[in-house]
């Protein structure tokens, strides 16, 4: 188990090595990069990428997506292609874990060990309680969050607004133009 632990945390990190420097993810003028359907399906095989979208019930096919940083897709492809199997079913098991054990009950053993690992990494004292109620509060408050949000940005902005992001987005305003934009709102 060290072993396939020590060989999951390598690919995690080539994975984050494959990946840009955070400081363009926030950046528009580096971040919002479209690309045909067809061209990050060819780049990324490693996703059946026409059943993965069609999986989130869209209407119409998307013709562009909006590709981050695009060296990405080769560098991942090529990084699951040189990956053995056992280890990526290792990686997604862990990443499984990670997501989904915090909605578990305190005694249980996966619970157990993602929370010592956790309160490790964030430096809380081995052996502090945590509240359940708060777990399942924060639970509740992650999509009322995301409900009032969206409310909030169809009472705050106007239908021009929706225009001038898609602009932004598909680059058709200029820096200057994005940054008089920006003031006005």
């Amino acid at each position: 188990m060290e072993r396939l632990a020590a060989k999951v945390v390598h690919f995690e990190r080539e994975l984050m090595r494959a990946g840009t420097d955070p400081e363009y993810v926030t950046n528009p003028h580096y971040a919002y990069n479209p690309y045909p359907t067809e061209k990050v399906d060819k780049h990324l095989p490693i996703i059946d990428l026409p059943s993965y979208l069609s999986s989130f019930s869209i209407r119409q096919f998307p013709e562009n997506i909006t590709v981050t940083y695009p060296p990405y897709l080769k560098s991942v492809s090529n990084l699951v292609a040189d990956t053995p199997d056992y280890v990526l079913s290792g990686y997604f098991a862990t990443r499984l874990a990670f997501a989904y054990s915090s909605a578990l009950g305190p005694k249980v053993g996966i619970k157990q060990a993602t929370k010592r690992l956790s309160d490790t990494l964030k430096g809380i004292k081995q052996g502090t309680e945590e509240n359940r109620q708060d777990t399942c509060l924060a639970a509740v408050d992650d999509v009322v969050g995301y409900i009032a949000g969206r409310e909030y940005v169809r009472e705050a902005f106007s239908a021009e607004a929706k225009e001038d992001g898609t602009k932004i987005i598909n680059g058709e305003l200029s820096l200057m133009e994005s940054l008089d934009l920006a003031e006005t709102v």
